[in-house]
């Protein structure tokens, strides 16, 4: 479990020796879930922060339609909860659930103020953590507040193409969660994507995007 956990970003810079060290009298617990099983409901207590070890989790969110829409994907390494354990209302904002067979590693919040004290390293990790969540939540603010399917599509692309620092783009999310994330419809985004192609714009790949006219794109945005 400790080669695991040495891939999530809240153990980063540490060595297997120290996170075993540190977790020594330490409870966690980890739990296995089914394709489609729920993890965590709307509107249940956060008492714990888990760190995804294998598999792929969705947080959904019900629209006042009825429907179902994914608003992130979590893989190996990506953690859930460590917002709001701490915050004054400890309740999940939105429905999480196994996208596939996942194993989940949970501490509670008791055990996670040990670690603060026992590791400096840990909780500047943690800081950094909760500082990038802060980031990726304004950016999807962001990408939702632009007005047409074209600008919700480019920016996506833009922002990706700002994190991965290249023209060449690859994505763990499938078109329908990419298509969720954009708040559009997954034949709108099939659609816009197939019309930038057309253009030129960019080039379509089994295993990705690429971005062929850069400053075209940007003028989409200005």
């Amino acid at each position: 479990m400790i080669n695991e956990l040495l891939q999530c970003s809240l153990f980063q810079g540490l060595t297997a020796v120290q996170v075993s060290e540190m977790l020594k009298n330490k409870p966690y617990h980890t739990q296995d879930y089914s394709r489609g099983e729920t993890i965590a409901f709307e509107g249940d207590p956060c008492t714990v922060i888990g760190v995804v070890v294998s598999g792929k989790v969705f947080v959904t969110q019900m629209l006042v339609t009825g429907s179902t829409v994914v608003i992130d994907t979590l893989c190996p390494g990506n953690t859930f909860g460590e917002v709001i354990i701490f915050s004054r209302q400890r309740f999940y904002p939105a429905t999480i659930v196994a996208a596939e067979t996942a194993k989940i590693i949970f501490f509670s919040q008791e055990n996670i103020l040990k670690l603060f004290n026992s590791s400096d390293p840990f909780l500047k990790n943690f800081v950094s953590l909760l500082s990038n969540k802060i980031l990726m939540l304004n950016k999807k603010v962001k990408t939702l507040s632009q007005h047409s399917v074209r600008q919700k599509v480019i920016f996506y692309l833009l922002d990706t193409r700002t994190q991965q620092k290249h023209n060449r783009l690859h994505f763990h999310e499938s078109r329908q969660e990419m298509a969720d994330l954009l708040g559009i419809p997954r034949p709108s985004l099939s659609r816009e994507l197939c019309k930038l192609r057309d253009e030129g714009l960019i080039r379509l790949a089994r295993d990705g995007i690429e971005l062929m006219d850069l400053p075209a794109l940007e003028a989409y945005l200005n």
